[in-house]
């Protein structure tokens, strides 16, 4: 959680009352007329009507417009009391992910340990695994395999539309001029109505036909330098040859609903469009004294019977529905025929099973057509298919024009073992993944697919008469056009401005960005079977990603849509108001600065390595069978799991810019694992009965990490979010094998 409590605490925890004045303004009665400059305590919580339900309340739904909320860390908050953050704020430049500082122990209101949200987010999956396998030996070592399989999965995500802030009411009075219960109490809730009450569902099938045929081809027997000494026993190889045809089909259904006024909103003589902020519901829950987290005090707003009423007499009568005034919907179909052929050799025979040299490679082209529909927001502002089903779609939307690509890729090998304790081996292997056909880059175009290459080579070396192996590894990928649903943090100011200029049309859902990287690294591993029954394997690997290219489409886009920005609304350029404003952060020309701003830091990257990743890693994994006496058939195992330090982010330089030089770091990882299982023969020696138990995270490390470190102004970090990492799991496995 992000802190939205504190600046108000600093400032004396202030109160404003517009009906006598109290926090006021020169005593004014004038809502939204209290004090928010820097140091306040106090902030706007918006300019556009602001429509709230108080969860587990019988207040009414009304407009919090212009009435007060605990001002947020902004770009220019004074220094803070010692020991309340990591230093003082003091900025001189725009720090906007200070926005988004976390609390600390010394000034949280909530267990850090807590999610406040609790569950406010249920989800409900349907899914189904159907699967076929035919497998056939057709003549001597000709193999061939049929399959088939589907999967099928209904997914419905029920979003409270959370903000990630804990907020305070300073109101003494309520919208109404009644007395507010919960002046001085922390919240949370949506994002002032930018978020509202949604729910998603996403319907998807996957079937996948394939054919594999294999075939050994050995010609060890033909020696034709028999007559040559040394290479006498030369034969011509042994090899074996593979093709498989693979035909994909994957459909993806979607829509997405809210609820919001379908009614003319207070002052206005027609009803606005169903998609516009202002008609959306935000929803607010207040912690109770002692309470971490959110608990459900009221029915769910999805069920119509328990719609919300209308708000008090003086906003007028507003009526809310569940309507599909969110995202567009979506209706993708994706087939993909990929055809593979392989050839694997083995020549130089020195031995039972021992090749001096070994060699593979295969081809394959996949060919993938996708189409999607499009669909027309109606003037009203919603979609035209019936809510809560899928049954609309394929009448309401209109195919596209179908595309079409194909791909060529290919993977070879080669392993020479000039003793039989030493292999030296070379993989190479291109990379292609097609672009998920369900989401679009910035420009809504259908996302390109990932394409790049991946080689590694080393050596592998038996130790101790096949008891003990150790493997060092070299690899090298580059990888072009991987997508990332990371754009959150640079949208949203672009969104501030489009609802700022009334331009709910240009509005960004969820465009996904495109990252180039080139990574290096080494991977040393042992494996033993130190005795009999006690196995082990140790693994540690380095790598040290740099990205080549981040967000380059975006740039074009700033530039495409910057005179839209600068022209604000009604020639207002870019001293436009916002609708939802905050200390220091209250126009069009703020957002654009922000907006570039954002763009710049994503991009600084570039050239570096990529936040959060961990350069070095190292596992143990070791199992102890018993094969004897009263244990045969137990085993028990044990682990861990290391991760070095990570990159959280990087100080500013002088002009405000990130400088990689300067990185933030965060903590390293150590988890602990067991595992406890049991096997034996049943129905008279024809099936293998296996149980296991797996202790994940065994020592409970749950403290929480950082995620995100900013620049406090002064080149010290400050832990913008953190996160708890998983507690300790359980895994229990059930198989009969026949």
């Amino acid at each position: 959680m992000w802190d939205g409590y504190t600046p108000w605490v600093l400032a004396g925890k202030p109160t404003v009352n517009f009906v006598t004045g109290r926090g006021q303004t020169n005593g004014s009665t004038t809502k939204g007329s209290y004090p928010t400059a820097v140091g306040s305590g106090l902030q706007n919580l918006g300019t556009a009507s602001l429509l709230t339900y108080i969860e587990g309340s019988s207040i009414p739904i009304m407009d919090w417009r212009n009435m007060a909320r605990g001002a947020r860390l902004g770009n220019q908050m004074p220094a803070a009391p010692a020991g309340v953050f990591n230093s003082g704020l003091i900025l001189s430049t725009d720090r906007s992910q200070l926005d988004f500082t976390g609390f600390t122990k010394a000034n949280a209101i909530v267990d850090l340990k807590a999610n406040p949200w609790g569950t406010t987010n249920p989800n409900d999956a349907k899914y189904s695994n159907k699967s076929i396998f035919i497998e056939q030996n057709l003549a001597r070592d000709l193999d061939v395999e049929l399959a088939w399989n589907q999967f099928e999965m209904d997914y419905v995500f029920n979003s409270f539309g959370m903000q990630n802030y804990i907020n305070v009411d300073p109101n003494e009075v309520l919208p109404d001029g009644s007395p507010n219960p919960y002046v001085g109490m922390p919240y949370i809730e949506t994002g002032n109505g930018g978020n509202g009450t949604r729910k998603q569902a996403s319907w998807r099938e996957f079937t996948n036909k394939r054919v594999t045929v294999s075939y050994r081809l050995n010609l060890e027997k033909f020696k034709p330098f028999e007559r040559f000494g040394f290479l006498k026993t030369l034969g011509l190889g042994d090899y074996r040859l593979a093709g498989l045809y693979a035909d994909e089909d994957f459909h993806t259904k979607l829509y997405a609903s809210r609820i919001v006024n379908v009614t003319p909103l207070p002052g206005n003589a027609a009803a606005t469009p169903l998609n516009q902020n202002v008609n959306r519901l935000n929803r607010r829950y207040y912690l109770q004294p002692g309470e971490d987290s959110y608990q459900l005090r009221g029915p769910d707003l999805f069920s119509q019977a328990s719609t919300p009423g209308a708000p008090a007499a003086n906003d007028g009568p507003l009526r809310f529905e569940e309507r599909n005034s969110d995202e567009a919907p979506r209706n993708n179909r994706q087939a993909t025929a990929s055809w593979v052929a392989a050839l694997q050799g083995s020549w130089w025979r020195a031995g039972d099973g021992y090749h001096r040299l070994t060699g593979m490679y295969g081809i394959r082209r996949d060919t993938r057509e996708a189409n999607a529909q499009t669909f027309t927001r109606l003037a009203s502002g919603e979609y035209p298919i019936p809510v809560n089903t899928y049954g609309g779609l394929e009448e309401a939307g209109v195919w596209g024009q179908e595309t079409s690509f194909s791909a060529d890729t290919k993977s070879y090998n080669l392993t020479f073992r000039p003793i039989s304790a030493v292999r030296l081996f070379y993989n190479y292997s291109n990379i292609f993944s097609g672009g998920a056909s369900n989401f679009e880059d910035v420009f809504k175009n259908t996302l390109r697919p990932t394409q790049g290459d991946t080689k590694d080579y080393g050596i592998k070396l038996d130790l101790w008469n096949e008891r003990i192996f150790l493997a060092v590894t070299r690899y090298e990928t580059t990888i072009f056009d991987q997508t990332n649903d990371n754009t959150g943090t640079v949208r949203e100011p672009i969104n501030q401005i489009y609802d700022a200029i009334e331009r709910p049309d240009l509005l960004l859902d969820r465009p996904f960005s495109y990252r180039d990287d080139a990574t290096k690294g080494y991977e040393y591993t042992v494996t033993g079977s130190l005795t009999k029954n006690w196995r082990a394997r140790a693994t540690v690997g380095t790598q040290e990603t740099f990205v080549s290219a981040n967000m380059d489409e975006w740039v074009t886009y700033h530039a495409q849509m910057m005179p839209v920005w600068e022209a604000g609304l009604n020639g207002q350029g870019r001293a436009t108001p916002l609708v939802n404003p905050s200390s220091g952060y209250t126009t069009v020309g703020n957002a654009i600065d922000r907006a570039t701003q954002r763009l710049k830091d994503a991009r600084a990257i570039i050239g570096t390595r990529p936040t959060n990743q961990r350069g070095v890693n190292s596992s143990l994994n070791t199992t102890y069978s018993f094969s004897e006496g009263r244990l045969k058939g137990l085993r028990i195992g044990g682990g861990y799991r290391w991760a070095s330090a990570n990159i959280l982010g990087y100080a500013r330089d002088a002009a405000g810019n990130s400088d990689p030089s300067k990185p933030f770091k965060g903590k390293e990882q150590l988890s602990t694992d067991a595992s406890l299982g049991y096997s034996m023969k049943v129905a008279r020696g024809r099936a293998t009965w296996d149980i296991q138990l797996n202790v994940y995270n065994v020592l409970n490390e749950k403290d929480p990490l950082p995620r995100t470190a900013v620049d406090d102004g002064q080149g010290n970090p400050i832990y913008a979010r953190n996160y708890l990492p998983d507690p300790i799991g359980f895994q229990v496995t059930n198989t009969l094998r026949f």
